[in-house]
This record gives structure tokens, sequence and C-alpha cells, in this order.
């Protein structure tokens, strides 16, 4: 019985007391933090880069539109000067603007009907 008798004193004997293991909270810490730069993000975003945002794509809407009109009018610019190099345009616009008329030519005055 000697053997039997230690090997119940081994099972009873307390050995040393283990600290219950505490439960974790639910919301640690570092997922409250999370959610605070994640909320503080949101209204930053919200508040203050989403109007610079939209006055930014305006002024690009507005750019694109003058961009358009100076590309029309440098169009229209290229072609009028191209138009100055051909000497019939220069005679029909001398004749129409200035009334100036080849050498040779014979200028007529025609007015409407006036009693």
């Amino acid at each position: 019985m000697g053997k039997l008798a230690t090997l119940t004193s081994r099972v009873s004997s307390p050995g040393p007391v283990k600290k219950p293991v505490r439960s974790l909270p639910r919301f640690k810490l570092r997922y409250l933090l999370l959610a605070a730069v994640c909320t503080w993000a949101g209204y930053h975003y919200w508040h203050v880069q989403r109007p610079q945002l939209e006055q930014l794509s305006s002024k690009q809407a507005k750019l694109e539109s003058q961009l358009a009109a100076l590309q029309k009018q440098h169009d229209q610019l290229v072609q009028q000067a191209q138009q100055l190099q051909d000497d019939r345009y220069i005679a029909r616009y001398a004749s129409d603007h200035y009334n100036l008329v080849l050498p040779g030519q014979v200028p007529f005055d025609i007015q409407g009907n006036t009693p």
C-alpha cells in the first residue's frame, strides 16, 4: 500500500495556484483606436477633401472649356493666315472692304432703287 499512498498524495496535493485567465474584452484597445482613425479619416475626407475636390473639378471643367475655345480660335487664325498667303483672297478682301480695284478694272457702285 505504500505505492498507492504516494500516488494519491501526489495527485491530491495541490500545486502552485494558477491565476484564472481573465476574459479578453470584446473590443480591444487596438480596435477602438482603429475605429477612431477610420472615423477621423472619413470626417476629414467628407468635410475637407471632398469640397476641395469639387472645387478643383469645377475649375478643371472651366479650364477645359477655355482650352476648347482657344483651340477653335487658334484653328480659325491658322486658316486666316493661310488665306492671307493667297493673292486672289487678298484682292477680293481689298475690293470688298476697302473699295480697292486692280489696275485696268472699272469700279461700279451699285445702289438699291431709290426714287
